[in-house]
């Protein structure tokens, strides 16, 4: 084999293994981007039933604030000064923000943006929880590594609505 035939056979399994290709690796991150975004909707659409009442989400947010073995130091004052006094406005963001992260990773739109927010959202909510105990430690966490998976695998390409958007838009860094 020449020198030329090894750059060809390598141009080709990049070409094959690259996120806008679909490569034969996504089909494995589309279980992944199905389960994220099931994750979400899972834990959103019953916040639906509970908008406007804020006792639960008002006694899961005291009750981080008042953690004394909370890990992250400043966090509480922010759930405290910021998070409480405003619950309202929380209570919608969290609500339609799992929703809408959640229905666009099922269809592969708008992935990658899609997997920052839901990255944003899990790290606020390992912030604001802190450790609870050793059956909870490790949820948000372990759905942000997979939302970092699903940013830097353009996940939406292969069984998504990202494959059009991308076609439409080829420079776009969004799907």
């Amino acid at each position: 084999m020449s020198r030329r035939d090894d750059n060809k056979l390598i141009a080709d399994l990049n070409r094959s293994y690259s996120p806008s290709a679909g490569g034969p690796y996504l089909s494995y991150i589309v279980l992944l981007r199905l389960f994220v975004g099931f994750s979400f909707l899972r834990l959103g659409l019953p916040k639906l039933q509970d908008l406007g009442n804020h006792g639960p989400m008002r006694a899961q947010i005291t009750e981080w604030a008042n953690n004394q073995a909370h890990p992250f130091w400043g966090y509480q004052e922010f759930l405290k000064e910021f998070v409480l006094p405003n619950l309202s406005v929380f209570q919608v963001l969290v609500t339609f923000g799992e929703i809408a992260v959640g229905v666009a990773l099922l269809v592969g739109g708008f992935t990658r943006l899609a997997a920052f927010f839901g990255l944003f959202m899990n790290v606020n909510y390992w912030f604001a929880s802190g450790y609870r105990s050793p059956a909870a430690a490790g949820f948000n966490e372990a759905l942000a590594v997979m939302e970092i998976v699903l940013i830097l695998a353009a996940a939406g390409r292969l069984l998504g609505l990202d494959v059009f958007l991308a076609r439409r838009f080829p420079r776009s860094p969004f799907w």
